[in-house]
C-alpha cells in the first residue's frame, strides 16, 4: 500500500445497500492509499449511520466532521477543497438527481 499523499477524496454516501460498510470498504482503504477523506451523507444516510455510531467512527478516523445537513449561506466549509469525488453507495434517486 502506498503512503504517498494523493489529495482529498470526497465520499458522498446515500441511504442504499452497502452504506453499512462505507468505512471498512471504502474510507479505510482510501486512507491506506494516501487519500485524506471527507464524508458527506444524504440526510437519511446520516440518520442511519448516527443511529449505529458509525458516523462518529468515521469522524474519528478521518479527523473531519461527517456532513449530513445543508450548509447555510456564509457558513464555513467543514471540509478542505476536494480533488476527487466518489458517490457510493448511490441509490437510484441519487443517480437520477445527478443526471
Amino acid at each position: 500500500m502506498s503512503s504517498a499523499k494523493r489529495g482529498v477524496l470526497g465520499v458522498v454516501g446515500s441511504a442504499a445497500g452497502g452504506l453499512e460498510v462505507l468505512r471498512t470498504g471504502l474510507v479505510e482503504p482510501a486512507m491506506d492509499r494516501g487519500w485524506q477523506v471527507a464524508v458527506t451523507l444524504t440526510p437519511t444516510a446520516g440518520e442511519w449511520l448516527r443511529m449505529t455510531g458509525e458516523a462518529e467512527r468515521l469522524e474519528k478516523l478521518t479527523g473531519l466532521p461527517v456532513r449530513d445537513a445543508p450548509r447555510l449561506p456564509g457558513e464555513a466549509r467543514p471540509h478542505p477543497p476536494v480533488d476527487c469525488y466518489v458517490v457510493a453507495p448511490a441509490s437510484a434517486n441519487t443517480v437520477a438527481k445527478l443526471a
